[in-house]
């Protein structure tokens, strides 16, 4: 199980962290730190604000249709 969740994440932080970084980099050249910070801190409050929310739909799981849709779960 220990393994399986460190290649998970190490896959999430590759297709997520990795190349949000490489665009924030490219794009900004004067306050590339400012904006690396901002964007970073936001996927992280976002991440920590999504946890409660699944686990606070009925099942603890979050539906088929809303991963699809890309929607954040709601109670039913």
């Amino acid at each position: 199980m220990l393994i399986a969740y460190t290649i998970l994440r190490f896959g999430l932080g590759l297709s997520t962290f990795v190349p949000t970084a490489l665009v924030i980099s490219n794009w900004f050249g004067e306050r590339r730190g400012i904006a690396l910070g901002i964007v970073m801190g936001g996927q992280s409050l976002g991440g920590m604000v999504m946890a409660p929310l699944v686990s606070s739909t009925p099942s603890g799981r979050v539906s088929e249709d809303e991963c699809q849709m890309g929607t954040p779960p709601v109670k039913h």
